[in-house]
């Protein structure tokens, strides 16, 4: 775990594995950024996106278009590549919610996976904190304490 007087407001939650390609991000990105160990696991299926597909509601007519096309999709994998094609920052805000949870921890690991790939800057690694973030609130409301 490293530690160091963090600039961002709390520590990044990474699995081992996002721990491993965190270090070797250039060290201006993560400079004083703390990392604590992610150890929550969630496995998500079917039954449950699809569930979770029906709820969502977005406001933006980008992302209820979105929302259709992951209603087609057959896997996993597909619908990654959809939203990766979305680029987040240019999704309204007030969407985002219900997109992360539309998606679940699983697919937003896999973002923040992308993510630490090809990062290069703190505003960078600031992103990946608000997934983490994201992904935290999921895994709270998902696995049962």
């Amino acid at each position: 775990m490293a530690k160091a007087k963090s600039p961002m407001a709390h520590p990044l939650y990474l699995t081992a594995e996002e721990q491993k390609l965190f270090v070797n991000l250039p060290k201006e990105a993560t400079n004083g950024v703390t990392v604590v160990r992610e150890e929550r696991e969630f496995k998500d299926n079917e039954k449950d996106l699809a569930g979770r597909r029906k709820l969502a509601k977005f406001k933006s007519s980008t992302l209820q278009k979105l929302q259709s096309e992951l209603d087609q999709t057959s896997s996993e994998e597909e619908a990654m590549e959809m939203i990766k094609k979305a680029k987040l920052p240019d999704l309204p805000e007030e969407d985002l919610p219900t997109l992360f949870f539309l998606i679940g921890p699983q697919a937003l690991s896999m973002m923040i996976e992308t993510m630490l790939k090809n990062a290069k800057s703190s505003q960078d690694v600031e992103g990946i904190g608000a997934l983490c973030d994201a992904r935290s609130m999921l895994l709270n409301a998902f696995i049962p304490s």
